[in-house]
């Protein structure tokens, strides 16, 4: 039954939405706890790793680079921001 219901989800999708679903199933915790520290904010690299409980560091960077690459944040002066496609995350990180 839940291939069933998998199938079904899937064709209800837009492949850019199914795109979006498959790219927020992988994230690792650090990465989900940088994306509710951001919020819909635009933060420096400083700002973000306070407000999310890191120090600047390498792994830091690259946990931001990967989210960039990846589509899920931007970066523009100031700082990062969540792009709006995935602001439903943070709605989901309300309700769990």
């Amino acid at each position: 039954m839940s291939d069933r219901t998998h199938t079904t989800t899937e064709s209800l999708m837009t492949v850019k939405q199914y795109d979006i679903y498959l790219c927020m199933i992988e994230l690792n915790e650090t990465e989900k706890i940088i994306i509710e520290a951001l919020g819909d904010e635009t933060l420096t690299v400083e700002e973000l790793a306070v407000k999310s409980g890191y120090e600047v560091s390498g792994y830091f960077r690259s946990i931001l680079t990967s989210l960039r690459k990846r589509g899920i944040l931007a970066n523009k002066r100031p700082g990062y921001y969540l792009k709006p496609e995935f602001h439903y995350l943070l709605q989901d990180s309300i309700d769990h």
